[in-house]
């Protein structure tokens, strides 16, 4: 459940007027350490489908990847986007342990 004193940015119009209530705006921030970008990657995904969009996305390290995917994309790309990149992390960490 969003905390009371959360905003976020929605299209449709009555979300738009429960956000004017609300003080605020909804801050994303994301830290380093590779495990920790998936984590986010999920995080990420449950406040989209909650209705839920950053209106500032702030990360360092693996958090700024994620940063970038969420912010170089449009709302209803972000999801996928993330899911692909994460995908691809998964396949090729395999591969990268292999050749040691």
């Amino acid at each position: 459940m969003a905390h009371p004193k959360t905003a976020a940015r929605f299209d449709n119009v009555e979300t738009k007027a429960a956000q004017a209530k609300l003080p605020g705006e909804v801050v994303l921030v994301m830290q380093g350490g590779g495990a920790l970008g998936a984590f986010q990657a999920g995080v990420y995904e449950a406040m989209h489908e909650a209705g839920i969009e950053p209106d500032w996305v702030v990360g360092t390290s693996i958090g700024a990847i994620n940063g970038a995917l969420i912010a170089g994309n449009a709302p209803e790309n972000r999801v996928a986007r993330l899911k692909e990149f994460w995908k691809l992390v998964g396949s090729c960490s395999g591969s990268l342990s292999a050749a040691h």
